[in-house]
């Protein structure tokens, strides 16, 4: 397919941002594949994704993704990059990715469940006597506590990393990066290194029984996380932890405003079905908007020829609701095999670290709006934002009554 003859995602246009599965669906059912306003190959379809992201001519796209957004050798953000787990491949990410598992069980995931609930909980009891507010402005505060939990620090050093970290990283992995976002990612990604180096460096001296502390006794077969390893991966599991599970709390309110019926089901049994509702919040508001790629190889795939080291990018809502995978992709129903998993945690090697954390707070912050709100609705209409990694709205005013 010529690219002078492909359609183009108009990535460059506000309204786009606003509702673009509509346009993304046309582009995916007529065309199959589409190009991005710089030119990149951008797969639209389910069946192209999952090749993608199984073949191994393919891979995720590393340092070359903040390369094009400006980022250069020595800044404090393409340093850390260098050993972000998202960004390795082959046998450096299959080594970082088994020592991480090692310290990452199961156990350490089931504990945030009553701690979501209880913060949850008290959010909603906080303001029962107005019985409204802004769930975008507040909601972070949730994901903060459970992965507080799941880490095993202190509050004020989690506090400091929190601080350090708004704002700065999901703006310099958006589309449009200004030479003001990266002098503040910059800023926020030096101090934070710094920051944590000295917590792993008084974890080596003093151990305690926390994650830093797991992370820095894991080994396999003589090998042990760098120095440099460990910061990163400990930023990327708590960083990767707080805004796009709050962007996803956020869709979970608003989709259930807008929805009574669906919540009303979910009442009926939040047991049976919390799992299945957060599936399909993720299928259908994803907390990414892509996924950056690359072929390693010359390669044909979804109808398109790429040359080694040529970039690509998957659109996520267009295999999220592709009718060949979901029956009425258009459709929010709760009641959706859960097992029928969408591309919003990727697949392959890449498949996400931190997805069984998110998952479980999400299902505990979908029981707990079942079970403590009545009459939940919208108070305003939130606009998305446009050109940004992580999909948010602007605001999501909510009314409720409280039920204790």
């Amino acid at each position: 397919m010529s690219l002078t003859t492909t359609p183009v995602i108009p990535l460059d246009d506000d309204a786009y941002w606003a509702d673009p599965y509509p346009i993304i669906a046309e582009l995916r059912d007529r065309h199959r594949t589409a190009v991005t306003p710089d030119g990149m190959k951008a797969i639209l379809r389910w069946s192209d994704a999952e090749e993608i992201k199984k073949r191994p001519e393919f891979e995720n796209e590393g340092l070359e993704y903040i390369e094009k957004r400006g980022f250069k050798p020595g800044d404090p953000l393409y340093e850390w990059r260098r050993h972000s787990i998202g960004a390795l491949n082959g046998a450096d990410h299959r080594r970082i990715r088994s020592l991480a598992s090692r310290a990452l069980t199961p156990r350490s995931v089931e504990k945030v469940r009553p701690v979501t609930r209880k913060h949850v909980r008290s959010l909603l009891e906080q303001h029962a006597e107005a019985g409204e507010f802004d769930v975008r402005k507040e909601i972070t505060a949730i994901p903060f506590m459970s992965v507080v939990s799941f880490l095993d620090i202190e509050m004020e050093e989690a506090a400091t990393i929190g601080q350090q970290m708004a704002g700065a990283g999901a703006e310099a992995f958006g589309p449009n990066v200004t030479q003001e976002i990266r002098d503040r990612a910059n800023a926020t990604f030096a101090a934070l290194m710094e920051f944590v180096g000295g917590l792993v460096e008084s974890r080596r001296s003093k151990p305690r029984d926390d994650l830093l502390t797991r992370l820095i006794a894991a080994e396999e077969d003589g090998n042990r996380l760098s120095h440099d390893e460990l910061i990163v991966l400990f930023t990327n599991i708590f960083g990767g932890a707080i805004e796009t599970t709050a962007s996803m709390m956020t869709s979970m309110f608003l989709e259930f405003a807008r929805r009574p019926d669906q919540l009303e089901l979910l009442r009926q049994d939040p047991a049976g079905l919390k799992r299945s509702a957060v599936e399909e919040v993720l299928r259908y508001r994803p907390a990414f908007y892509a996924s950056g790629n690359k072929a390693n190889a010359d390669a044909e795939a979804a109808g398109l020829h790429f040359e080694a080291g040529e970039p690509l990018s998957i659109i996520i809502g267009g295999p999220n609701r592709d009718p060949t995978r979901f029956s009425d992709p258009d459709r929010f129903d709760i009641t959706r095999d859960p097992t029928i998993w969408s591309f919003t945690f990727s697949m392959g090697p890449h498949f996400c670290l931190g997805q069984a954390l998110a998952r479980a707070e999400l299902q505990e912050t979908a029981a707990a709006i079942a079970r403590h709100t009545r009459d939940l609705e919208l108070t305003a209409e939130p606009q998305w934002l446009p050109r940004v990694m992580v999909n948010h709205v602007d605001r999501c005013p909510i009314r409720y009554r409280f039920q204790p």
